[in-house]
Parts: C-alpha cells; structure tokens; sequence
C-alpha cells in the first residue's frame, strides 16, 4: 500500500531554497495486531499487540523549488530527498499513521455501504 506527502523544505535543507517541496510516496505494510490469548488450553497466553503501520520504502515523485519549479534531481540529489522525507516522516510518524488508519476507516465504511446499498 502507499501513502502521497508533500512535505516543505522550510530550512532549505535540500538546497533548492525555503520553502521547496518534496512529493514522496511512502510504501508500507499493515500489521493488523493480535487480539492475545489470557490462557489457551495448555495454560499458556500472549499479551495483546496493537496494529501498526510499517514504513517500507520511500519513493521520490517531484522536487518544487521555492518557486515551484519542478527540479532534475542527480542520483545524490534524490538519496537526500529520500533522507530528508525518511527523516521528516519518523519525526511525524504518529499522525502519519493515524491518518493512513483514519483512511482505511473510511474507505472500508464506504466499501461496506456501498455492498449494503446493492444488497
């Protein structure tokens, strides 16, 4: 699955002044979490694991300088902007996968009225 975030260079980290933008898409996996076991049959049990979202690769799809210009990027000019996205997204994570949670909600609310609607 893939996530699309535009994040802003205010700093100008990237060089291509304050304020350029990078659009990246994040792939990642769900873990759906387990419920846990207090005691199966034999006595033994496991806590219970949340969901979460792992962030499995980054992939780059336009630089904008400050004038919102796309930007050619050399092969060291992407591995920044994936460093620079990688770094930003870790710093966000929370609300990242919050979002990608809150979107799959509602698009399996909407799958559900939709079969529902036809039934």
């Amino acid at each position: 699955m893939s996530y699309t975030e535009t994040i802003t260079d205010e700093e100008n980290i990237l060089g291509f002044g304050a304020g350029s933008t990078v659009e990246a898409e994040l792939y990642y996996t769900i873990d759906p979490g387990d419920p846990g076991c207090w005691r199966d049959s034999n006595g033994d049990g496991w806590p219970a694991t949340p969901p979460c979202v792992e962030l499995e690769a980054i992939s780059i799809l336009v630089v904008r300088d400050a004038e919102g210009n796309a930007v050619t990027l050399t092969t060291e000019q992407e591995d920044a902007a994936v460093k620079f996205v990688d770094e930003d997204t870790q710093l966000r994570w929370e609300s990242i996968e919050e979002r990608i949670f809150d979107d799959l909600a509602n698009h399996s609310e909407d799958a559900n009225w939709e079969d529902a609607r036809h039934e």
